[in-house]
């Protein structure tokens, strides 16, 4: 149900064998606990289709707000790949080895080891 609408499972708990167990004494009911992450055009209806699975006898909703979070990766690397191909064009143009030493120091020392 959660990835037919693009969500994941992020955690689960399940507790107890059974619906009921009585040790030593002491009552323990099965319990279950979700974290699921659900795209936020979905949530509503996916609460509400919960019922529909089991008796839910409490549910808590929290929300955190991820827009500072965000990085756009794809850029990033298309910028560094840039980036990559103007220094080896001046590498290739060098003509002194102080001139090759500083283009080689403007990689980032995990390109220089790729390239190795």
């Amino acid at each position: 149900m959660v990835s037919d609408i693009g969500g994941f499972v992020q955690s689960s708990s399940v507790t107890g064998s059974d619906f009921y167990t009585e040790h030593s004494g002491v009552t323990t009911y099965r319990s279950a606990q979700y974290v699921f992450r659900i795209p936020a055009d979905k949530f509503k209806s996916f609460t509400e289709s919960l019922s529909t699975l089991g008796n839910v006898p409490y549910s808590s909703t929290n929300a955190e707000n991820i827009t500072m979070q965000y990085s756009d990766t794809e850029s990033r690397l298309t910028a560094s790949r840039t980036k990559e191909a103007r220094l080896l064009e001046l590498l290739a143009k060098a003509s002194s080895m102080e001139d090759i030493l500083a283009i080689e120091n403007s990689f980032p020392m995990s390109a220089m080891k790729s390239k190795a």
